[in-house]
């Protein structure tokens, strides 16, 4: 087994396939314009000392022509090299010939944009079930063979010569001239050595083989002609999104999302989850305890005093402490602290330094979460930091990791491929499909257990809400010419009619105004046929999901909702 291997680049993210290819050698005859080697020397020569135009023995000696044993008839040669350098018109056309190596993959028979001149680095290599190993730089690497069983026809000439186009563009050296060339009756069976990387959502990217450059003709030869490949990669856990545990919900109220929040942390490594954490856990604590404020002590000083009582280093914290009244983390914590909450006074015990990294926190998940003004002393947490607070969130609130024997891969992906058809999948946008895959992977975490949780909640209607929003979009933009008259519809009465008017256009506005214009072109629905968007549109509130909006829906309808908006996607996209 013949392989062309110049793949260096050795990482755990690439996985390595053989693409089986024909190898044509194809001789070219280039023709150019100019001097040839002797020509360029006399010109050289005469540029130098312009007398030797008119010492031809002076000119043979130099040349080393002048020669005893040399049968040359050197004058009548150097007298028609002049005759040639010194009058362009007489000039002549040459010609080179050139030999290059040109390749037709065997899956789908396309010629393959990579041109080579002077390749025989070939590698032998031995099948091992549905992986071939073969030794390069010493070392055993292992690549999955693609399969093939189509008779491959031989190239016509135009499919060479667009091989060649594409080679100019991209190739490291062009193939210049106008040339003819003869298709060759002989090809040879060869291995094309390539690596492919998963990407988000079901993209991928493949190399060309040569030059470790991301090859599109193959990555779209790979995407039409081995769909199966592809999917068995994601399954066989070849994705960065598996991960082998998951939090259990096994505690009540507010905890499960405090659980599910420092789970996000762990894989997102951000603030967000970290600080929506510790609000939950505050309210589950103030709510759990009934806790209130005596109004004269609602103020910014006697909350700082009061942490300070407890134990906690306040010198260096300046907005924490400021209560304005609302169901956040800054007034929630005043609660806490000046009802001498026990489990704060735990807090301080570990960690005395806790609010100070607290308001870190705080400022940190705001600039990112909001875009405010960086102050001039802002500090992002650092790695330690970061750890320091899940830590002791877990600590403090009891919340630990539980495995199981199985647990679910979190890739959404192959949730999705199961279910939906490849022509789909395909007409979906890389947004579209990473924001349903959440979806999918939000419901079948709670299979287990089926019981509903704040983060769910949240992946579910909002991944809907963003994939419908998308493929109206779509849909309207290519339907725009068929847009009648907006009707009135009471579930859709509250849509800004600048909204509509964007919709109208094709532009950004929103779900509802999409929905009245989708309406309005298909005339023969009712708006009543819909009702699964009415009831997306209440679930997903402003975009904030709250856990009010939650208690409003369970985890069934959530299921149902979900098979709805699918197959409604499902049929705007075959009609786009």
């Amino acid at each position: 087994m013949k392989i062309l291997s110049r793949e260096d680049l050795i990482r755990n993210d690439k996985k390595d396939i053989l693409l089986p290819c024909y190898l044509y050698e194809i001789v070219v005859d280039e023709t150019y314009g100019g001097n040839n080697i002797l020509e360029e020397t006399v010109a050289k020569i005469t540029q130098l000392e312009p007398d030797y135009k008119n010492n031809i023995e002076k000119l043979a000696e130099c040349l080393g022509l002048k020669n005893s044993n040399n049968d040359i008839d050197y004058k009548a040669l150097l007298h028609l090299v002049l005759n040639k350098i010194c009058n362009q018109q007489t000039q002549e056309i040459r010609q080179e010939i050139k030999q290059y190596q040109i390749y037709q993959e065997r899956i789908s028979g396309k010629v393959l944009g990579i041109i080579t001149q002077d390749v025989d680095s070939f590698i032998e290599g031995e099948k091992q079930g549905n992986s071939v190993v073969f030794e390069k730089k010493s070392k055993k690497q292992y690549a999955k063979l693609l399969e093939y069983n189509k008779k491959i026809s031989r190239p016509i000439k135009q499919q060479i010569f667009e091989a060649i186009a594409q080679h100019n563009k991209n190739g490291d050296f062009k193939i210049k001239g106008k040339f003819d060339l003869e298709i060759p009756k002989s090809r040879e069976v060869i291995y094309l050595h390539c690596q492919v990387v998963l990407g988000e959502g079901r993209s991928f990217y493949v190399t060309n083989g040569f030059d470790s450059a991301w090859s599109i003709q193959l990555a779209n030869i790979l995407k039409e002609q081995c769909g199966d490949f592809l999917k068995n990669l994601r399954k066989g856990g070849y994705v960065d999104e598996q991960r082998e545990s998951s939090y259990k919900k096994k505690y009540g109220d507010l905890r499960d999302n405090v659980a599910y929040n420092l789970q996000r942390f762990n894989l997102d490594k951000g603030s967000r989850f970290l600080y929506n954490g510790y609000e939950m856990y505050f309210e589950y604590l103030v709510k759990k305890n009934n806790y209130n404020i005596y109004s004269p002590l609602n103020e910014a000083e006697a909350t700082k005093k009061g942490a300070k009582e407890m134990d906690f280093e306040v010198e260096k914290i300046e907005s924490l402490f400021a209560n304005d009244g609302g169901n956040n983390l800054k007034s929630l914590l005043a609660k806490l602290i000046h009802n001498n909450d026990p489990t704060l006074q735990k807090f301080a015990k570990e960690n005395p330094s806790f609010l100070m990294i607290l308001s870190k926190l705080h400022e940190d998940r705001n600039v990112n979460m909001h875009g405010g003004d960086k102050k001039k002393t802002y500090k992002p947490l650092d790695e330690k930091e970061l750890n320091t607070l899940k830590e002791l969130l877990e600590k403090v609130s009891h919340i630990g990791i539980e495995t199981k024997e199985k647990s679910h891969s979190n890739n959404g992906i192959i949730l999705m491929e199961r279910e939906l058809d490849e022509d789909i999948l395909n007409a979906m946008s890389d947004d579209n499909i990473k924001d349903l895959a959440k979806v999918y992977d939000a419901l079948d975490r709670c299979k287990d257990n089926q019981v509903l949780d704040l983060d769910t909640f949240d992946d579910v209607t909002c991944g809907l809400y963003k994939v419908c929003e998308s493929v109206l979009l779509k849909y309207i933009q290519t339907h725009k010419e068929n847009i009648n008259e907006i009707g009135e519809i009471e579930w859709l009465n509250k849509v800004k009619e600048y909204h509509i008017e964007n919709a109208k256009r094709g532009e950004n506005a929103t779900l509802g105004a999409y929905t009245l214009v989708y309406l309005s072109i298909n005339s023969s629905i009712e708006d009543a046929e819909l009702s699964y968007i009415k009831r997306l549109l209440e679930l997903r509130g402003h975009g904030n999901p709250t856990i009010d909006n939650m208690e409003e829906t369970n985890l069934q309808e959530l299921e149902n909702l979900k098979k709805s908006v699918v197959d409604f996607i499902t049929k705007i996209l075959r009609n786009i």
